[in-house]
């Protein structure tokens, strides 16, 4: 089977914001869905584990931003590889309020805020129903793919995401390689002493050789 065809699918990079009372939180999905047109619905597919998911089940609101090419990849790496639970995730990232909800102020292209209306358990994820109550446009930059995330940015999916393949599926299967213990990011070729995750800004020694 060749799996990284589905990177192929068309997808996009969203954080979603909620607020659990405490403190703002979300993670970063690329798997959204708009659903109907009049009074829009998404489909958010988010999994079971995630506090993000916890949280959107007891407060029933959310503020989805959609992430530009110029999103930082430090901020993908706090949001997307790192649990709310354990740490406050918008503490170093700049951002403001939607909705009681965290919008970040750099690198999105727009925010909506939206209702849980309903959702679907399935083995390891659920599908949450949304109904958008207001849609921004923030700025005019492109808006990132889940393509442009593994092909330019070289970012991979964390072990939750709907998307994650397990294998390395790297084409240049001979080249000296290195992964992220945090993140999950391939680095191919040889690693500098003073090199810095571009996802994670993790450094040299987060680093395994594969």
């Amino acid at each position: 089977m060749d799996l990284p065809l589905l990177w192929d699918v068309s997808y996009g990079m969203y954080v979603v914001g909620v607020n659990d009372g405490e403190k703002a939180t979300g993670c970063i999905v690329n798997t959204i869905v708009q659903i109907t047109s009049e009074n829009p619905v998404f489909a958010i597919s988010l999994h079971k584990n995630n506090y993000t998911t916890k949280t959107l089940m007891k407060t029933k609101k959310a503020c989805i931003s959609i992430l530009s090419e110029n999103f930082p990849g430090e901020y993908i790496g706090t949001l997307g590889f790192q649990s709310g639970e354990n740490i406050d995730k918008f503490s170093d990232i700049p951002h403001f309020t939607a909705y009681g909800m965290p919008v970040p102020t750099i690198g999105i292209c727009g925010y909506f805020t939206a209702d849980l209306v309903s959702y679907h358990e399935m083995e390891t994820h659920i599908v949450a129903f949304v109904k958008v109550n207001d849609l921004v446009k923030f700025s005019d930059e492109p808006p990132m793919t889940y393509k442009y995330y593994h092909q330019v940015i070289k970012g991979r999916a964390p072990k939750n995401a709907p998307t994650f393949i397990e294998a390395d599926l790297s084409e240049n299967k001979d080249e000296e390689k290195y992964v992220c213990k945090i993140c999950g990011y391939i680095h191919e070729g040889p690693l500098p002493d003073n090199f810095i995750c571009p996802i994670c800004s993790m450094g040299k020694d987060k680093f395994n050789k594969i």
